[in-house]
């Protein structure tokens, strides 16, 4: 049983838990990173919740140091604020760095479905077709200037990039498929299946320095 050290930044949201607990039962060690750590959820049972913020640089190296990787988790909440936006963004520039100045070279990170290229498109990405959300263009831009800071930072990192998320109500929506740079046709994942590929992925190299389609087989 692995004792490597997760540290997971957004913690506190819907796929922080389920990644939280995913790593909690493939025998990893969590640091769970919450603005206000009074207000953890009992999915975090079980981790060593600790209080980081990803407006604050010296927070997020405070609770990185020691730990073998990190994931992120954030978000940006608000898709139409620009003001949300630039913060989401600055935070996770300040992950990356922080993810480097602790000396960990291992980085999971979340963006969205638009990134990913249309298949037998020569590259062309989701959120340049027709019929994308306009609703979520301002979000999907933000996705590419963190997954670009990723690729240009020298960390090892692996960024998937999933459609619409929900919690699982216990039926299975199929055989989770990852594809490399690709859409994968799905429009829905669950939560769970998400979390369970990103910590599988961790001591992978399969999709190391890539981005990654997420949906199911079926």
């Amino acid at each position: 049983m692995s004792t490597k050290i997760v540290a997971v930044l957004g913690a506190g949201g819907q796929l922080g838990r389920a990644v939280t607990k995913a790593l909690l039962r493939h025998g990893y060690a969590v640091r769970a990173i919450l603005r206000d750590p009074s207000k953890a959820h009992p999915d975090l049972a079980g981790a060593t919740v600790m209080k980081g913020d990803a407006s604050d640089l010296g927070s997020l190296q405070d609770t990185f140091k020691g730990a073998s990787y990190v994931i992120v988790t954030t978000s940006a909440g608000d898709y139409n604020s620009d003001t949300a936006i630039e913060t989401y963004v600055s935070g996770y520039v300040n992950a990356i760095n922080a993810t480097k100045s602790a000396g960990i070279s291992r980085f999971l990170g979340i963006g969205g479905a638009g990134l990913l290229d249309l298949p037998g498109s020569d590259g062309k990405q989701l959120h340049d077709s027709e019929g994308f959300p306009a609703y979520l263009l301002k979000i999907s831009a933000a996705h590419g200037r963190n997954l670009e800071a990723l690729a240009h930072s020298g960390l090892v990192y692996t960024f998937f990039c999933p459609p619409q998320m929900q919690f699982s109500d216990g039926k299975s929506l199929g055989t989770v498929k990852t594809v490399k740079d690709v859409m994968t046709g799905a429009w829905l994942i669950h939560f769970e299946d998400i979390a369970d590929e990103m910590v599988k992925s961790l001591e992978s190299s399969e999709f190391a320095n890539s981005k990654v389609g997420i949906g199911y087989d079926n």
